[in-house]
């Protein structure tokens, strides 16, 4: 049996697949059997009215002159609308539909192999969006991943993944990406430095959608080359840059001359349409999407605070719930703990970057008296977004001796966070 690892950038447009070639050692993509000139999966889906059957992708934009039936595109962009469709005199809803289309992609490729299943899936995103996400790990339960087996990650992480994967001279200095899609222009910039005897990596994340819309792109031409050029010379000008990677739709046409120059100059300059991909499938292959321990991230998106208590007064013994520096969404964990003779937890934050820690001390109080030792409880950490949460506190009490009080303590925290230029 085969066993892949997978990583899927998931886009409104189209989407791209890779899985980690081991004689290789390292990712490749997956095209279409039906089209593959290309590596683009477009995201939509045809229903034949004559063959009741759905087609994905180009298969879909194939059939849909071909013979009766029903085109349905924006799958991306509306899986959270309660809106549906009547196919076949079958109501399907827009997560019926997503699910049509992500079992498509990953029974096409995983068909052809005998007996092949899937190791580890990492889908990359370029946003967080509750309803998608949720959407997602429905859809991963519904294909049989387990949580081992499926993770979703930025694209600015997926990013950096790919980038730690090259040789080490590309990231001699930073390492900027340029991200033209149909949301826009994205740019990241990966900075790796250390302080205070810690590794670091910051990547920033601008926006520059509102001066370059996807619409520019269509027009082309020199407007396009010029107001591209200076909003790359100025992210070169402010610090040292050893690489620069060109990716998305928008730079698909040979409309750079002017931008190109400025982005030279000693700089190494790659364009391809496959880095948010294969670095989910680095992450995939690596069994993880946070980069080695002994580097500290730093992102808009990622907490950079291990979340715990202590326990063993004299000792000081620090015991994490959750470990910090990963995205938010991807903050999670759990421990199980017995009460002694008290009440109190005392709950640590440690900043992982500054090398700080924060207490704070909670009382559990409502619980019925119990021998020490006899109160067990849950603790873990949930993540509402970036710089908030809570810690979840569940009294199990302690088998049928001390049956458990279902009660549920909450505690909020705020992380306070630098802002990253």
């Amino acid at each position: 049996m085969k066993r892949f690892c997978l990583g899927f950038d998931l886009c409104e447009a189209y989407s791209q697949l890779s899985y980690y070639d081991e004689e290789k050692n390292s990712p490749e993509s997956v095209s279409q059997s039906v089209n593959q000139e290309t590596y683009l999966l477009p995201n939509i889906v045809f229903y034949g009215e004559d063959t009741d059957q759905f087609y994905i992708g180009y298969e879909a934009q194939a059939r849909r002159f071909e013979q009766k039936g029903q085109v349905i595109e924006h799958i991306v962009a509306n899986v959270e609308s309660i809106s549906g469709h009547l196919l076949g005199g079958r109501p399907y809803s827009n997560k019926d539909l997503f699910f049509v289309l992500m079992d498509g992609y990953i029974n096409e490729f995983l068909g052809r192999y005998p007996e092949a299943e899937i190791a580890k899936l990492v889908v990359a995103v370029y946003e967080y969006r509750k309803g998608l996400f949720r959407v997602l790990k429905e859809w991963a339960e519904h294909y049989g991943l387990s949580e081992e087996q499926f993770e979703i990650c930025s694209h600015s992480n997926s990013y950096l993944h790919y980038v730690f994967h090259q040789s080490e001279d590309i990231r001699r200095n930073s390492v900027a990406l340029f991200d033209y899609s149909s949301a826009g222009l994205d740019y990241y910039r990966i900075d790796v430095s250390k302080k205070n005897q810690v590794r670091m990596i910051q990547i920033v994340h601008k926006d520059y959608s509102a001066s370059m819309p996807y619409s520019m792109a269509e027009e082309g031409g020199d407007t396009l080359d010029m107001k591209f050029a200076k909003i790359a010379k100025g992210e070169m000008d402010k610090t040292y840059i050893s690489a620069v990677y060109l990716t998305g739709i928008g730079f698909a046409d040979e409309w750079m001359k002017e931008s190109l120059s400025s982005m030279y100059g000693g700089r190494r300059v790659f364009m391809g349409q496959n880095i948010y991909t294969k670095g989910a499938c680095y992450a995939a292959y690596s069994g993880s999407t946070t980069i080695e321990q002994d580097y500290m991230i730093r992102s808009d998106e990622m907490i950079p605070f291990d979340i715990g208590i202590y326990l063993d007064e004299e000792k000081r013994q620090f015991v994490p719930i959750a470990l910090g520096c990963t995205e938010w969404y991807n903050m999670r964990g759990s421990i199980e703990i017995f009460l002694d003779d008290t009440r109190k937890l005392e709950m640590v934050y440690r900043d992982r970057i500054k090398n700080q820690l924060a207490r704070e001390i909670i009382e559990i109080n409502g619980l019925p008296k119990r021998p020490p030792k006899t109160t067990k409880l849950s603790l873990s950490v949930e993540c509402y977004n970036e710089r908030q949460g809570a810690i979840v506190i569940r009294d199990l009490g302690f088998g049928k001796l001390y049956p458990t009080t279902n009660k549920v303590y909450r505690k909020e925290f705020l992380v306070e966070q630098e802002e990253i230029n």
